[in-house]
């Protein structure tokens, strides 16, 4: 079965290899014929622009390390694919910019490179801000927003609620909101069902309708499975529960546990049931305490505002441009 897997992985592997005579012949049928800064974001993305700036396409490189990219890939074979055009790419880059520390200091050990910049992700802090108006019912209201599947952490709170159901401790409404995996989440509905646990879908909603869930909960989930794909991520949903005033979740040695913690915004939690279930019966019983992390989240997100972040990262590029001696 394993063997099965890998061979049938290598033909996923055809296609990521597409990407670069595919973005290649675009640069050639569309794009001028040479460019003063490439900003690429993506293995075969960055790869793309070193053989451009190889061949005198372009004089600058940038590097937008957005996600550890072998975390996507199933199998081995497909993540040496990737990671062999990740550490091509971004070992010819003239600037890298992580997403977070933990991704940054990976690229430092993995691939060796000595100046790794990390700007975060952002939120617009005028639409989010506005949430921090709760609706009456929003106390004890945890809410999920973002990908219902299987790297959500979902199937570790419904085992957290029906510990805490087991011993007869109030649950919190749990409200949900965001894109499904349909085969994940009739899975999941149907166990929680099973236990008799309760939720509400929302349904998706538009960016700039996302205050409509956010205002009707005080606390935010972003306890995901500690894998590779997820531990280097800087979600935007930790960012965004902290601007509309939520006190945030997040799983323990990962990039968003690091947010949190770093601005004593939530609790920081080992990925486990029974710590799960304790925390909620504390949010519980100290409503002064989540009060308190959410009006420190809500005022460390306004560093977070995009306009502040994409001014930061323009600059860093104006900069390194001119010092290494580009007109």
């Amino acid at each position: 079965k394993r063997l099965l897997q890998e061979g049938l992985s290598l033909l996923g592997g055809i296609s990521d290899l597409l990407l670069l005579p595919s973005l290649l012949l675009a640069f050639r049928r569309a794009c001028a014929p040479r460019y003063r800064i490439i900003l690429a974001q993506g293995p075969f993305e960055a790869l793309c622009g070193a053989l451009l700036k190889k061949w005198g396409r372009a004089v600058f490189l940038v590097c937008d390390d957005a996600d550890y990219e072998p975390g996507f890939a199933p199998t081995r074979a497909r993540r040496a694919l990737i990671r062999w055009a990740e550490k091509t790419g971004i070992r010819r880059a003239d600037l890298v910019v992580s997403v977070g520390h933990m991704l940054a200091e990976r690229r430092r050990r993995e691939y060796g490179l000595k100046n790794v910049v990390v700007i975060p992700n952002g939120v617009d802090y005028s639409i989010f801000s506005q949430a921090q108006i709760k609706k009456p019912s929003a106390h004890y209201t945890l809410l999920y927003m973002g990908y219902l599947g299987g790297w959500s952490g979902l199937d570790l709170l419904l085992a957290a609620l029906v510990l805490l159901k087991k011993e007869k401790h109030p649950l919190p409404r749990l409200l949900l909101a965001g894109h499904l995996d349909p085969f994940y989440f009739e899975a999941w509905k149907e166990k929680a069902h099973k236990q008799n646990i309760s939720f509400s879908y929302l349904g998706r909603f538009p960016y700039h309708k996302l205050t409509v869930p956010l205002e009707q909960a005080v606390l935010g989930w972003a306890v995901f499975p500690p894998i590779p794909l997820r531990r280097y991520a800087f979600p935007l949903k930790a960012v965004e529960y902290m601007a509309a005033g939520l006190a945030v979740l997040a799983t323990k040695d990962t990039e968003a546990g690091l947010l949190i913690n770093s601005h004593q915004a939530g609790y920081v939690l080992p990925y486990q049931k029974e710590i799960v279930a304790e925390t909620l019966k504390n949010v519980y019983r100290n409503p002064e305490e989540v009060e308190s992390y959410r009006r420190r989240g809500a005022e460390a997100a306004r560093q977070y505002d995009w306009k502040k972040i994409l001014k930061k990262y323009s600059a860093l590029i104006k900069e390194n441009f001119h010092l290494n001696g580009r007109p």
